[in-house]
């Protein structure tokens, strides 16, 4: 069974481009900017993952 914890990946990366904290932090102000933009609406998201 192969590991796949992050010492696994971790090898096979050079550079990282995007922080977890930087992703957290967008994410956090995409979904209060949604929050206000959409306050008292229905509203569908869609995900297409590849």
């Amino acid at each position: 069974m192969k590991n796949w914890g992050p010492e696994f990946m971790n090898k096979d990366i050079a550079e990282v481009l995007v922080t977890e904290e930087q992703i957290k932090t967008r994410v956090k102000e995409l979904g209060e900017q949604i929050s206000r933009e959409y306050a008292g609406k229905d509203v569908i998201l869609l995900c297409v993952l590849p």
